[in-house]
């Protein structure tokens, strides 16, 4: 069943011109999302063999880092959830 969340990010992807995005029923975990997003951006989110993020990409679930779920990026989403997905700037100089 596709549900709504909350999606903040500074990914600029179609068909998020408010904040809650309806998901398609392929969409079941933050692991989902982030594929959905790396087809939408042309962009991998995720490393195609291991899986993992790259460490540059910050992910909350409703406020909590999510690697403090147990399940990590296989965490479920429900209705309501509010994922925040930020690419984060390096710094140097």
């Amino acid at each position: 069943m596709a549900i709504q969340i909350k999606l903040q990010t500074c990914f600029a992807l179609s068909g998020s011109e408010s904040e809650h995005i309806h998901l398609p029923e392929s969409v079941e975990t933050i692991a989902d999302l982030l594929d959905h997003m790396s087809t939408q951006l042309e962009f991998p989110l995720r490393d195609p063999a291991t899986g993992d993020t790259d460490i540059d990409i910050e992910i909350s679930l409703n406020a909590k880092e999510i690697w403090f779920y147990p399940k990590g990026l296989e965490t479920s989403l429900k209705e309501g959830d509010i994922v925040e997905i930020y690419l984060l700037p390096l710094g140097g100089g």
